[in-house]
């Protein structure tokens, strides 16, 4: 499920429903370009950990496409 937000620097950005969920547990209420790389490095962290398949930053950096 993705969900379209507004980012700091005034892009819409289309996400998956548990960056939301990274946001919300983390208290942060503006989302800026750091926010996405931290989360998209926290999410290879979990799935390396998992033995997930080697393109999956590559996925996940193309579900959170920029408009």
């Amino acid at each position: 499920m993705k969900t379209i937000i507004e980012s700091v620097n005034g892009r819409t950005i289309e996400v998956p429903t548990s960056f939301l969920v990274y946001c919300k547990s983390r208290g942060i209420k503006e989302i800026t370009d750091d926010v996405v790389i931290a989360w998209i490095t926290q999410e290879n962290k979990i799935w390396n950990k998992i033995g997930t398949d080697k393109d999956f930053r590559n996925s996940l950096m193309n579900s959170t496409k920029v408009n």
